[in-house]
């Protein structure tokens, strides 16, 4: 079975881009328009999602996208599956109409939201099709006209956008519209990239457009410490094995020196088979920790202690004496 590395829990943001096969032009009759935008709608209306920031293109669309009550992938799949067989029978064609799987970028709300709004409503602007900011408003395909009020789409948020524009002497649509013109930030590969990805190697920063994105991997817009945030959330909670070599060994070395320094039983005994009664009783602990802890595979664990794999499985079902779980306890607690 495969592991899908989506975060898509209620209040995460995310920057959802999905293209038409072979680049072919869905959205330019309003029919086409009004159909998908309609769909949108209901998912919005029935609380599966929220919708911040939206751009239709040609052959392509921007969301910023909130998840609620359904998760994000859920969403898309009634959305995108909707919509294509719309348009199959409108078009009276048979086959695939989006590529693939849609791509999505999680976003940290505080270092990238605003930045991906102005990134998503300026679409039509970097892309030639209106030439200035006033023409933007003639772009009715987008969240930005829904904002300064040429066309009406109540099912959008701006709640958030009003929150972070207001204050100062203007509008909050009027700073909301000062910000657009400042294209001076280099977030662009950032919002279309992301910054760190998440798959079975573990955590990788993103440090160039080239970069190549693992499939079914998780991209993530934000700081270091953010990516680390996610990076745990998936490791502890979903229990997903994944790997981050570096970081992973340093984890393992301390918390072997953690359980030398609480047991009295040296490291150089801990990382060998044999010994004393009181170190395979440590040992065993250990095992135990690194597989369910640290989610290491067995052969990684007998790796890092220096026995056996049949040690390892059956150390792993042996069940700890009450004093053992104590030991355990206390070497958790140190960490």
């Amino acid at each position: 079975m495969k592991t899908t590395f989506r975060i898509d829990e209620p209040g995460s943001f995310h920057h959802v881009i999905s293209r038409a096969v072979d680049g072919r032009d869905i959205f330019s009759l309003p029919e086409n328009q009004k159909d998908f935008i309609c769909r949108l709608e209901k998912l919005v209306e029935k609380e599966h999602l929220k919708i911040h920031a939206w751009v239709l293109m040609s052959n392509h669309f921007h969301l910023l996208a909130e998840p609620c009550k359904s998760s994000l992938s859920k969403c898309m799949q009634i959305l995108l599956t909707g919509f294509a067989m719309y348009f199959n029978k409108r078009s009276e064609r048979r086959g695939h109409v989006f590529q693939s799987r849609f791509k999505s970028i999680l976003v940290e709300k505080d270092a990238y939201f605003l930045e991906l709004v102005r990134y998503i409503h300026l679409n039509p602007l970097r892309a030639g099709i209106v030439k200035n900011l006033v023409n933007l408003n003639e772009y009715i395909s987008s969240g930005h006209v829904n904002i300064t009020g040429v066309c009406n789409y109540p099912w959008q948020s701006t709640e958030l956008l009003e929150a972070e524009f207001s204050g100062g002497n203007q509008s909050w649509i009027s700073n909301y519209m000062n910000f657009l013109s400042d294209r001076t930030n280099n977030s662009k590969s950032a919002l279309s990239n992301g910054t760190y990805i998440i798959d079975r190697k573990g955590l990788t920063e993103v440090k160039n457009d080239r970069v190549t994105i693992p499939p079914r991997s998780a991209r993530i817009a934000g700081s270091k410490e953010y990516a680390k945030t996610i990076y745990r959330a998936l490791y502890g909670v979903r229990k997903i094995k994944i790997r981050n070599r570096s970081d992973e060994h340093k984890e393992i070395e301390s918390v072997i020196l953690t359980a030398s320094e609480i047991s009295g039983v040296s490291i150089d005994i801990l990382r060998k088979s044999g010994g004393t009664k009181t170190a395979t009783r440590v040992r065993r602990i250990l095992t135990k920790i690194l597989i369910n802890v640290y989610g290491l595979r067995q052969a990684d664990a007998a790796r890092y202690l220096g026995i056996s794999e049949p040690s390892v499985n059956r150390f792993l079902n042996e069940r700890l004496d009450p004093s053992s779980i104590i030991l355990m306890k206390s070497i958790k607690r140190s960490k």
